[in-house]
């Protein structure tokens, strides 16, 4: 997260994770992060997940007025 506080403010910062379902946690690598660790994220960083089978990303940790979850092939 260090990075992202160097980074200037005009630019999106994206933490882009690939899906990783946990059974024992029962959620995901990037849930996990976000509910453990975001209290060290930015206010300005967004935490996405790109799910390989969907081809959809989802937003795990957002702050911005974004919305919650869109189809890779939008991009």
């Amino acid at each position: 997260m260090y990075y992202f506080h160097l980074a200037l403010p005009q630019f999106r910062k994206v933490l882009f994770v690939l899906r990783d379902f946990s059974e024992k946690r029962g959620e995901t690598l990037a849930a996990y992060y976000a509910r453990n660790f975001g209290h060290l994220v930015p206010s300005d960083v967004e935490i996405l997940e790109y799910d390989e089978v969907s081809g959809e990303v989802r937003s795990v940790l957002s702050r911005a007025l974004l919305g919650t979850g869109f189809s890779a092939d939008e991009w």
